[in-house]
Formats: structure tokens, C-alpha cells, sequence
């Protein structure tokens, strides 16, 4: 048997109650949904100016380890070529163009880090005096800025003579907030093995 009445009641009691839900849902819905998407915006602009801090800083350590990488290896180069212009040097036979030889041999070891302004070549006696002779001397345009290698312990006094060789580079270290020349020189000395006393002085 249906009751209208009872029916009628609960339809009455069920629409504010389905309302009551509606609102509720709106009142509790939406406000949790505004708070993460203005939370989310907080942490990425959080994330922004975090990145502004440190990408220079990033930026400036690379631009530093490729920079430094840079000079070592340019540093390996002229130490290395220096030291085979000198052996070269040490074993050639005297003649006038003994001197440009071991220029062009350093040179060509440092595969373009060096020039002939900065490459300066010389045969000595143990008296550091200049062997007499064409090709016994060659110096760069900037050999004038480094003084000359010393003639190594015991050849002073000695019947010897001396080949030295010595380079000028300067590099730049970079670090965007820093950068400093540094100065890649080099040095190396040999005894002359091909002659000694007027053997080595002569051309």
C-alpha cells in the first residue's frame, strides 16, 4: 500500500538535504582547490628566483673550469715545445741558420700557441757570453719582458757551451665577475753536445 504522505515528506526532507550537500560541497570544494593552485605558484616562482641566485654562480664555475682548462693545456704546450726546441738545439750542427731551426722546431711543437715574437733562442759560452757566429741567436720581439734562464750548476768555468731557450705567452683566466692575464712562460737550457770551446763558437 503507498503512502503519499510519507513520500511527500521525504521528498521534502531529501531536497534541502540534497541542497545542504550542494552548498557544502561548493563551501568545502572549492576553496581547497584555490589554496593549491595559489601554493603551487608560490613554490615556482620560489623556484625562479632560486635560479636567478644561482645561474650566475653556475655560470661563472664553468666559464672558470673552461677558462683554466684552457690555459693548463696551453701551459703544457709551450713547457713542451720549449724543452724539444732546446734538445733539438743541443744535438744540431752549428751552421747560420742553427738559431731559426730551433725556433721553427718550437713552434711547430706548440701547434700555434706560440709566435716568433714570443720564441728566443741562444748558444752561450759557460761565461754566459754570446757564442760568436751566425744563426747562434735569435730573439722575439718579446723576449725583452723575461730575463734570459741562468746557465745551469757547474758549466761556469768549463770549456761548454749552452743552449737556451725561452718563451713568452700570456693567457687570459676568465670568471665573469674576475678575470686575470696570466703568464704562461717557459724555460729550458741544454749543454751544446755538438762541440766544445771553439767547436761550438764556430759556424
Amino acid at each position: 500500500m503507498n503512502h503519499p504522505h510519507t513520500s511527500a515528506g521525504a521528498q521534502r526532507e531529501g531536497r534541502p538535504a540534497a541542497a545542504e550537500r550542494g552548498h557544502h560541497q561548493q563551501r568545502t570544494g572549492a576553496r581547497p582547490f584555490r589554496a593549491r593552485s595559489s601554493s603551487a605558484g608560490r613554490q615556482r616562482g620560489a623556484v625562479l628566483i632560486e635560479f636567478a641566485i644561482v645561474a650566475p654562480l653556475l655560470f661563472a664555475l664553468l666559464l672558470a673550469l673552461i677558462t683554466g682548462g684552457l690555459t693548463l693545456s696551453r701551459k703544457n704546450s709551450v713547457t713542451n715545445a720549449t724543452r724539444e726546441g732546446s734538445r733539438l738545439g743541443a744535438t744540431a750542427p752549428r751552421s747560420s741558420s742553427w738559431a731559426t731551426d730551433v725556433r721553427d722546431r718550437v713552434r711547430s711543437i706548440a701547434g700555434g700557441d706560440l709566435t716568433d715574437a714570443q720564441i728566443c733562442v741562444q748558444l752561450v759560452t759557460s761565461s754566459n757570453v754570446l757564442a760568436s757566429g751566425a744563426g747562434s741567436n735569435v730573439l722575439g720581439s718579446e723576449c725583452s719582458v723575461i730575463p734570459a734562464p741562468a746557465l745551469p750548476a757547474g758549466i761556469a768555468g768549463t770549456t761548454q757551451c749552452v743552449v737556451k731557450v725561452w718563451v713568452h705567452r700570456t693567457s687570459a683566466f676568465e670568471a665573469v665577475v674576475a678575470s686575470r692575464i696570466v703568464n704562461l712562460d717557459a724555460f729550458a737550457v741544454s749543454r751544446f753536445e755538438r762541440g766544445i770551446g771553439a767547436a761550438c763558437a764556430s759556424s
